[in-house]
């Protein structure tokens, strides 16, 4: 009877032990709750490395369902993809981490001027892409993953 109890006991304390450890995880991307991204496109990535590809400088426009970039030279648009690691959406505003760990705040309307990679360059890549927020169908097709980010001052 007391080894059966013993036991019963053991196995109460693992379950408990078990929840906490992962309840006491540091935030992480399966942590983010669906709808609070916003209308941001958010890939599951820890933000390890940088690539200076320079996205350009442009007006970014916010949507209900799409963040893009607006290329002053042409008018095009691309679609600003977030690492999961740098970004969260609050109230309206993007709150990013810039490559040098500085908290930066962008909102609609801001001229930013974004650097990282192509989602699909000229070359075919394989990529192993997940997505914690997927784009809507509705935003650009020119996909460009952000790395960095930095306010243009106004002229």
């Amino acid at each position: 009877m007391k080894t059966e109890r013993t036991g019963y006991l053991f196995s109460c304390v693992m379950c408990v032990a078990m929840l906490l450890i992962s309840s006491c995880a540091t935030k992480t991307d399966s942590a983010r709750k669906a709808g609070t991204d916003g209308p941001l496109a958010v890939l599951e990535d820890p933000a390890r490395g940088e690539s200076t590809s320079l996205g350009g400088t442009g007006r970014l426009h916010v949507s209900d369902r799409c963040v893009e970039l607006e290329l002053p030279e042409t008018g095009a648009r691309r679609l600003l993809a977030w690492r999961s690691a740098q970004v969260e959406w609050t109230s309206g505003t993007i709150a990013f981490t810039t490559a040098n760990g500085e908290r930066l705040t962008i909102k609609a309307g801001d001229s930013v001027t974004v650097s990282g990679e192509d989602l699909a360059g000229d070359e075919p890549v394989v990529r192993d892409v997940r997505w914690v927020a997927e784009p809507d169908a509705s935003c650009s097709r020119d996909v460009f993953i952000v790395h960095d980010a930095s306010l243009v001052a106004p002229r």
